[in-house]
């Protein structure tokens, strides 16, 4: 066990059948890997993390006519697959781009390690991706290959974007969504019937729509595709507290305060004619109450009329 052979290693020195093995494994209640996950040499890293990510989205494994294990992408966004490119070589493989007359972009590499490791995450099983780097990277490839960005008018919409992260497997999505909220990312699922020509299947998505957590998945995990990346500075200058410092925000509730000789509430902060919106203590210190008791000040349990 301790130098990790395989059944049929085990059988070749022991001059005995692979049958004859696998019987005295189970009889001795001997622990087994499971069929088709052999151990992989290759250590898991955040350019494999990667790799994992963008083939879990938008590539495919399969086993050539010669019986190697072939990792496969194909896309149209140029970037991503120079991105992927980069991550191959990064590990130690050569790998090119080939251009289809399609206007796709296509890269194939065959490596039975990385086929492994594919196989694990498209269970799914995302236990293999052990620091919180890696599972950013895995983030990252994967949002390349199955995120869109889009922007709002809409008011009430943190400074108009909203990351969204599709599948049509419901249980990878909550996983994803697990993994978003370990980096400290928090999205909400949605789903919904999408007409394609192979059919109506059930789309389902992670939707990033908070203007801090847009900010944290920008600047935390990116995107190698410059379309799926958010303007920060717009987003900056859409914040309700942009212009204003912690101290100014914090002395002014300060000054409320003493001008109504009471802990202010939301309304009296936005009812009042000149200064920062509640908005901007949100966007700032996480929450209201956040705010209020930095600046020393009582709070109030949700539902009084008196206070937030």
């Amino acid at each position: 066990m301790d130098e990790k052979l395989t059944m049929k290693e085990i059988a070749e020195l022991a001059s005995c059948a692979r049958s004859t093995i696998f019987r005295n494994l189970h009889r001795y209640n001997i622990p087994t890997r499971k069929k088709g996950f052999k151990l992989c040499r290759l250590p898991m890293s955040n350019d494999l993390a990667y790799l994992l990510g963008a083939v879990a989205s938008d590539g495919c494994v399969y086993h050539s006519k010669k019986g190697d294990y072939v990792i496969e992408l194909r896309v149209r966004d140029k970037p991503f697959a120079e991105e992927f490119v980069r991550r191959l070589q990064a590990l130690g493989f050569s790998a090119a781009i080939h251009s289809c007359r399609d206007g796709y972009y296509r890269v194939v590499k065959g490596c039975k390690e990385i086929y492994m490791y594919c196989k694990r995450i498209s269970l799914p099983d995302f236990s293999i991706l052990e620091t919180l780097d890696q599972k950013r990277s895995f983030l990252r490839g994967y949002y390349d290959g199955d995120g869109s960005l889009t922007f709002s008018k809409k008011e009430g919409y943190a400074g108009g974007y909203n990351i969204h992260i599709f599948s049509v497997v419901e249980k990878r999505v909550e996983l994803i969504t697990d993994l978003l909220k370990e980096v400290g990312v928090h999205p909400h699922i949605y789903s919904q019937v999408c007409k394609t020509q192979w059919g109506s299947p059930r789309m389902y998505q992670a939707v990033i729509s908070n203007r801090v957590d847009v900010i944290k998945f920008t600047r935390e995990i990116g995107s190698s595709i410059p379309r799926k990346r958010p303007n920060l500075t717009l987003l900056d200058k859409n914040n309700y507290a942009y212009g204003y410092s912690d101290e100014e925000l914090l002395e002014w509730l300060k000054e409320i305060s003493m001008d109504i000789g009471r802990s202010p509430s939301e309304a009296d902060v936005n009812q009042h004619p000149l200064g920062p919106r509640v908005g901007a203590y949100q966007d700032r210190f996480g929450s209201w109450n956040a705010a209020k008791r930095l600046a020393g000040l009582e709070t109030y349990a949700w539902g009084r009329k008196d206070g937030a």
